[in-house]
């Protein structure tokens, strides 16, 4: 899949030009009109219903909506697909953020930002009283000078910096990506580590023939130098009270959610690394002593991978504290533990607990899960073991053992010997281990049942003498 990514900034910060920068590479494909943060990122999937969806239904619709605005003109060559907001005001910046967190985690955000507020703030309002926006030719007069209110722009540059704060919780530099228009845009910095983040190569800016351009600030500003040094005085915005103020928020709003949406961002927040507020989650879900086990097993596991297993409240189900009891009792080796309340499950809510397991990188537990689903009797039927096949593979990969995976998904092929999606898998972690001969005969038995398998249709093809 292609990298996902969003330009974002406030007004006359740099995002047109970056988005000029970055829409000319030959492996990016970006929508070229600008996308309003609402409804996109704030009502989202509910802007085209009636607001009662389903929450996993919501959680799968904003990935498909991204890409099928942001890949509109992608091709063969795509290796990149965004497009760009513009960020009003701090409401705006928190939908944004709340947004790309919650249902968009793997979606990079490339954050334009100008040093120079007064600038910024002088380009605002001149462009408001001349009509001119942008300008893409030479460097313009002058025109008529314009007169900051030195409170509004105070105002503006605690908004800005508000805006920033909020913007930059989104990630650590693997999803965010910093452009400074005085040090980038009009420095003329080469974008070669925006491509890098972005996962496109590294090629000359070619088609960036014009400049955007606008008359020096000094010659349009009055008091611009005053200006500046008022701005200078002014207090940097104190991020760690914007995280936690976000922080919050998202709990406040999470307590109000079904059981189910909880424990989901729970889960979401300790894969991010934000134990915190995952744990904070986890235990509201265990609040309500009514949970099932589907709630309240995968907010312990996010609770004991924190290491927070004792902080289970006096009112969670009493099957939940119990199992912390349990928890403790076992020590480091918890999977047994886990594995005696899912024996009497159904398989989806087993099968979703080693989905979240394998979220949290929780490898091991995740196949022993699926393995003990396997060994029942009666076995699953055909969907729930292509359900199987890939939580088995996405555990394999993830422990990164291939004589491992050979050997696991033999034993399982040895009991599903007429399962086209199982004996698929096997003939994967084969061909991985480099047994190709051996994977081509499990391959052509999981075609002689199933014969549109791809997978298995692609080693016909590839090793077939």
């Amino acid at each position: 899949m292609s990298t996902r990514f969003v330009i974002a900034g406030m007004q006359r910060s740099g995002t047109t030009v970056t988005q000029r920068i970055v829409q000319g590479h030959p492996e990016v494909a970006m929508a070229w009109a600008e996308i309003a943060i609402e409804p996109f990122f704030g009502a989202g999937y509910s802007a085209w219903t009636f607001g009662n969806e389903a929450y996993a239904e919501r959680e799968a619709a904003m990935p498909r909506m991204f890409d099928a605005i942001a890949g509109m003109h992608a091709d063969e060559r795509t290796k990149a697909r965004g497009f760009k907001v513009a960020v009003n005001n701090a409401r705006e910046a928190t939908q944004l953020a709340h947004a790309l967190d919650e249902y968009l985690p793997d979606v990079r955000l490339v954050l334009t930002r100008r040093e120079d507020v007064v600038a910024q703030f002088g380009s605002i309002v001149r462009a408001r009283e001349t009509g001119e926006w942008h300008s893409w030719s030479e460097r313009g007069e002058a025109g008529p000078r314009v007169e900051l209110d030195p409170e509004e722009l105070d105002a503006y540059d605690r908004e800005c910096r508000e805006i920033d704060a909020i913007l930059r919780t989104v990630g650590d530099a693997t999803r965010l990506f910093e452009v400074c228009y005085e040090r980038d845009i009009l420095g003329g910095t080469d974008p070669g580590a925006l491509f890098d983040f972005l996962g496109v190569a590294r090629v000359d800016v070619s088609w960036r023939t014009t400049q955007k351009t606008a008359p020096d600030p000094a010659d349009y500003i009055e008091d611009y130098s005053a200006l500046r040094r008022r701005v200078a005085r002014s207090q940097p915005h104190d991020e760690a009270s914007v995280r936690d103020g976000l922080r919050r928020a998202r709990i406040e709003a999470a307590d109000l959610e079904h059981d189910y949406v909880l424990v989901r961002r729970a889960e979401r927040f300790a894969v991010r690394g934000d134990s915190g507020t995952a744990c904070d989650l986890a235990g509201l879900a265990l609040q309500r002593p009514d949970a099932p086990v589907r709630v309240w097993l995968p907010a312990m596991a996010v609770l004991a991978a924190s290491g927070s297993a004792d902080a289970v409240p006096e009112i969670a189900p009493k099957a939940a504290r119990g199992f912390a009891a349990s928890l403790d009792r076992a020590g480091g080796d918890t999977t047994n533990a886990y594995l005696e309340v899912l024996a009497d499950q159904d398989v989806p809510v087993a099968f979703g607990f080693a989905n979240s397991s394998l979220e949290r990188g929780e490898w091991s537990l995740a196949e022993a899960v699926v393995t003990a689903v396997l060994d029942r009797d009666p076995p699953p039927h055909r969907d729930e073991c292509e359900w199987a096949s890939q939580l088995l593979e996405g555990a394999w990969n993830g422990l990164g053992d291939v004589a491992h995976a050979v050997e696991a998904s033999r034993r399982v092929v040895s009991k599903f010997r007429q399962d086209p999606a199982l004996l698929e898998v096997h003939a994967a972690a084969l061909a991985a281990d480099g047994t190709r001969r051996e994977a081509l005969a499990i391959a052509e038995r999981a075609l002689a049942i199933d014969p549109g398998r791809v997978r298995a249709n692609a080693m016909r093809t590839d090793y077939a003498e």
